[in-house]
């Protein structure tokens, strides 16, 4: 079923299939990161006409995740405070683009958004990996992604969006320890034709450069279908 018609019950099992796949392939040494997206609609760039998500796990840390994660220790080096805090604060003392709000989450519109009805639902609280959360935290953000969807089909009709969930690397001992930024689940309409990996990670080049390694090992590409 499309994430629109689903219940939140059912936005909580899915939410936390997710979180099982990423615990499952955290196992495996070889990936460094882990990028879930849904596509849904043509617009959105689905290429398949049933409902599905999309989970691709990558040997390599993609440009944006690197570029989001730097600039957010930039900032608390600067500042000594948390940029998503920050953000948080200022949009709830603005309360111009502050869409809904529960106990754990709070989607806003971003200031400067790259596409038109674009939406951010942050953690209120310090948790930088998605699949590292407690039940009720995925019940929380079940309802928070229901009431927002519900909202962009009250004002464009069951418009084609891309929802993607953005969440720290995963450290490795042979890394540095990455901490202390909040994970995102940016939902964005599409108007245009755009699907849904480049526009979360830039990893199109990536995946270029990793041809070799694709070659020598089995894709680490899985699709996760959703019964009707």
């Amino acid at each position: 079923m499309a994430t629109l018609a689903l219940s939140r019950p059912a936005l909580r099992r899915r939410l936390w299939a997710y979180r099982d796949r990423m615990l499952d392939l955290k196992n495996d040494k070889r990936f460094r990161y882990v990028l879930i997206f849904k596509n849904h609609g043509e617009a959105a760039g689905a290429s398949l006409e049933h409902p599905h998500s999309q989970l691709i796990a990558l040997p390599i840390v993609p440009r944006r995740v690197r570029e989001e994660v730097d600039n957010c220790w930039h900032y608390y080096d600067e500042k000594e405070r948390c940029i998503f805090c920050d953000i948080i604060r200022q949009e709830r003392d603005t309360g111009e683009r502050v869409v809904g709000e529960n106990e754990h989450f709070i989607s806003i519109a971003p200031y400067a958004s790259r596409f038109p009805f674009e939406m951010w639902l942050l953690p209120k609280v310090h948790g930088s990996s998605f699949e590292n959360n407690q039940s009720s935290i995925y019940s929380s953000l079940a309802r928070m992604l229901k009431d927002s969807l519900m909202r962009l089909d009250a004002v464009l009709d069951r418009p084609a969006y891309n929802f993607m969930i953005h969440t720290s690397r995963w450290v490795r001992k042979s890394t540095i320890t990455t901490t202390g930024t909040s994970n995102s689940s940016p939902n964005s309409p599409r108007l245009r034709d755009l699907s849904g990996a480049p526009v979360s990670t830039s990893i199109r080049h990536h995946l270029r450069k990793q041809r070799a390694f694709y070659a020598k090992r089995a894709s680490p590409k899985l699709v996760l279908t959703e019964k009707k």
